[in-house]
């Protein structure tokens, strides 16, 4: 082979290889721009979400805040009112069974309570009945301001 056709066959070759790694730098630049866009896209969105999900987690804070306040101050309530009620009742000697009076008793019983005079036909309540009804009054209270407060997140959860 002669110094001519090895260059007639090597060069074409050689323009060939560089025609292809200029394409594939040049595909290669082009895919990677491409790439960045949509990562910067993606990011863009990405913060943007993030953003509006942190707006939602402080509002849901802020709420929780101001039910666990309500809840707090509504506690506080029941209790002043337990205290209040409870002094009542030892006021008043205890609680009254109204309807305590002699199985005979009834039709008498009828006419002194409509009569305003009630004394004869209602008993006082032991002191443990009275302690029973008086706490299981006071969870009852108490778990209605909790079924409350569920009702008021899940009513804020639905919202959301």
């Amino acid at each position: 082979m002669s110094s001519g056709t090895l260059r007639t066959i090597l060069l074409p070759i050689s323009i060939a290889l560089l025609l292809c790694s200029a394409v594939w730098k040049y595909q290669e630049h082009k895919y990677e721009a491409i790439i960045q866009a949509h990562r910067a896209e993606a990011n863009q969105k990405l913060q943007d979400e993030t953003m509006k999900l942190l707006e939602k987690e402080r509002l849901i804070q802020s709420h929780i805040f101001d039910l666990e306040n309500k809840y707090h101050e509504s506690q506080q309530e029941l209790s002043t009112l337990d205290a209040k009620y409870r002094q009542l009742v030892r006021d008043a000697g205890g609680l009254r069974d109204k309807g305590s009076g002699d199985c005979g008793d009834r039709s008498n019983a009828k006419s002194t309570s409509a009569s305003g005079n009630n004394d004869s036909s209602s008993r006082v309540l032991s002191e443990e009945a009275t302690e029973f009804l008086l706490r299981l009054t006071a969870e009852a209270d108490q778990l209605r301001e909790q079924v409350l407060l569920c009702q008021e997140w899940a009513k804020l959860m639905m919202a959301q």
